[in-house]
């Protein structure tokens, strides 16, 4: 099956499916409701990970039995990926303990290690590649949990995360065809085509939440992607692709651990203090502040294509300079915020 075929037929079946979503969530009352730590003002249905699981898989799966048998290392993938989603679809109906999720993430982590998908090598920018040995595995864990949660952090805005998500998606898409990974480009791609069929119904105003079945899923998936990579011949460039291409996600990720841990307050309390909170409460409308992430990513995937293409010692200095950048804005953004409260 050709891969824009797969594109299509992931793309089909999330735009067929999402509406069919939000009729269920209304017949049987399965809504977001608005809250003190929620910016939407009406009820909104919330299973839109739904939509993108199955859009995802079926078309991946359809690629594989067209043509082939799949790689064994999808098998793992798919089974972590379902846990995952799973938690994520009981949280969306009943609201689970943090604890929960976190356990079930790093059994999807570790169903992957047993497939053969872990970090055995650490490429250290000017140093060179470490073998981890022992420290593979809670190294392969931690990426999983920080990646999966990742884009759950930036989940908080209509079409934010599935906006920042499918620009991602199409970005490893295109490393995958450079570098020549076939696995990596159909598989971003097939996650591409599944966020974009949702995506139209989640931009503001927003018809349906992806919720944590979305989410965590999607994060979990490009999880995946960065242990999916052949290490052999690519050992620069097998985590700091993903790294970089999920740069906007994870400056908040960062960003947001640190502030609560300095603040005295849980790493997993969920609050209003997000970047995007705070663009919102220097007047900046939903409209624009959306649109300062998507451009963010942009600047992000940029640089990924600048990395699979030209010097990568020249790219990585960029990288090492975007991320001082971004951080010292939201510093200066966070005081000036606070400032003006005063």
């Amino acid at each position: 099956m050709s891969r824009w075929l797969a594109f299509l037929l992931s793309f089909g079946v999330s735009a067929a499916l999402t509406p069919l979503v939000i009729l269920l969530c209304r017949k049987k009352g399965i809504f977001d409701r608005p809250g003190p730590r929620k910016i939407h003002t009406r009820p909104t249905p919330r299973l839109g990970g739904i939509s993108v699981f199955l859009g995802f898989w079926i078309a991946l799966a359809s690629v594989f039995l067209l043509n082939a048998l799949p790689p064994i290392e999808l098998v793992y993938v798919f089974w972590g990926s379902l846990a995952v989603f799973a938690v994520g679809l009981f949280d969306d109906l009943h609201t689970s303990d943090w604890r929960l999720k976190l356990l079930v993430q790093i059994l999807g982590g570790a169903i992957l290690v047993a497939g053969g998908l872990a970090i055995k090598v650490l490429y250290v920018p000017f140093v060179g590649a470490w073998n981890l040995g022992f420290w593979s595995l809670p190294v392969t864990l931690l990426w999983v949990v920080v990646i999966t949660n990742s884009i759950n952090l930036i989940d908080g805005l209509d079409g934010l995360a599935a906006g920042v998500s499918l620009i991602v998606a199409l970005t490893l898409f295109l490393a995958g065809h450079f570098l020549q990974i076939p696995l990596l480009a159909v598989f971003s791609l097939c996650l591409a085509g599944a966020l974009a069929g949702f995506f139209p119904f989640n931009y503001f105003p927003a018809r349906i939440f992806m919720g944590d079945s979305g989410s965590l899923v999607v994060g979990f998936l490009f999880a995946s992607l960065g242990l999916l990579f052949p290490i052999k011949g690519f050992a620069a460039t097998a985590l700091f692709i993903p790294l970089l291409t999920l740069g906007v996600p994870l400056v908040e990720a960062v960003s947001t651990i640190f502030r609560r841990l300095k603040s005295g307050q849980a790493w997993h309390q969920a609050d209003q203090k997000h970047l995007f909170h705070r663009l919102l409460e220097l007047g900046l409308s939903h409209t624009v502040t959306v649109w300062l992430f998507y451009s963010s990513s942009l600047a992000f995937s940029f640089l990924v294509l600048c990395l699979v293409t030209l010097d990568r010692r020249f790219i990585l200095s960029g990288l090492v300079l975007l991320y001082l950048f971004l951080s010292v804005a939201f510093i200066i953004l966070v005081r000036h915020v606070v400032e003006r409260k005063k």
